[in-house]
């Protein structure tokens, strides 16, 4: 009699068996994804984002920043998205990091001491004349290849802070954006200051809003530039809008398993099917030494709850 009422309802109500069945139980059953659904679910999650934080010739393919087809941004529109990436306090403080301990378990457990390729000698052309808050670089080789870097400093003239991107730089992109920085600065000071000359192909940069970045979305943020609409793949400063999507759907101390899969080759340490970590590890590591691997192995993750919420908050997605 109760399989009978079950299969009226059903009927009735358009419910699907599945999910009829999970409710029988009190719950839902759970929906499987492969690794590409989630992949492309949180690919999708990039590029609405991009949209919603006012970058208008953007668009994500992969979470890491590869340079593939379809993987573009310019410099106007990597500035929104340091602007939105420094309202995120989690993610401000691992930028501040020089180097951390992480702690992998699984069964190749071990400590992988992970350092930051943003700040220390690297970035000691711009580290002498400006406090560096947090910025991401990105190299690609190659004959479409450059070297890229976003900044986030402290302005010299008072506490406001001076954001900026700097695209295709010459021999050292921190050199680059000190020479955006100063221009910013003069700028301030002096309206009529003429154009300086960048050591890059396109740069933008301004002195970050007092409010939210959201609020400026629709706004002309660039105070100085350089052709800063020209179109390039952004590289490894995609990883911003990683981060800020993994920070939205996680908790620093959920637990992310890397799979075969996962394991690129490219900058960050090594990793190895099975290795697990916090989800707070993964993002210092995919900040700091711009981890390939994790990048793709948050995007599988985050992913799979993006989708497993749409299915939770819309089963009639999956009637049939």
């Amino acid at each position: 009699m109760k399989r009978i009422l079950l299969l009226m309802l059903v009927v009735l109500l358009g419910i699907s068996p599945m999910y009829a069945q999970g409710r029988k139980k009190g719950r839902k059953s759970r929906v499987e994804y492969t690794s590409e659904e989630c992949i492309e679910a949180f690919v999708r999650r990039m590029n609405t984002n991009a949209k919603l934080f006012g970058m208008k010739n953007t668009s994500f393919t992969n979470a890491a920043g590869m340079a593939r087809e379809g993987h573009y941004s310019t410099a106007s529109d990597i500035l929104r998205l340091l602007i939105t990436a420094t309202t995120y306090d989690k993610l401000m403080l691992y930028w501040g990091l020089e180097e951390f301990d992480i702690e992998v378990t699984g069964d190749n457990a071990r400590t992988i001491t992970v350092k930051s390729t943003y700040k220390g000698k690297k970035a000691k052309s711009l580290g002498d004349y400006y406090e560096i808050f947090g910025g991401k670089s990105g190299t690609w080789s190659g004959k479409s290849g450059g070297r890229h870097v976003a900044s986030a400093v402290k302005s010299k003239v008072d506490e406001r802070w001076l954001v900026g991107c700097v695209m295709n730089a010459g021999k050292d992109r921190f050199v680059a954006m000190r020479q955006l920085m100063d221009w910013l600065e003069a700028k301030r000071v002096d309206p009529n200051t003429p154009d300086v000359e960048l050591d890059c192909v396109y740069a933008a940069a301004t002195v970050l809003p007092l409010h939210s970045g959201m609020a400026y979305r629709d706004r002309d943020l660039v105070m100085v530039g350089k052709d800063p609409d020209g179109i390039k793949a952004p590289y490894s400063m995609t990883k911003m809008m990683t981060a800020i999507i993994a920070l939205d759907y996680c908790k620093p101390d959920e637990i992310i398993t890397i799979q075969q899969d996962d394991l690129q080759r490219g900058s960050g340490p090594k990793f190895y099917d099975g290795d697990k970590l916090t989800m707070e590890e993964a993002l210092i590591a995919l900040m700091l030494p711009s981890s390939n691997t994790l990048a793709k192995a948050i995007s599988r993750h985050v992913g799979e709850k993006i989708l497993h919420l749409r299915n939770e908050t819309t089963p009639s997605t999956r009637r049939r």
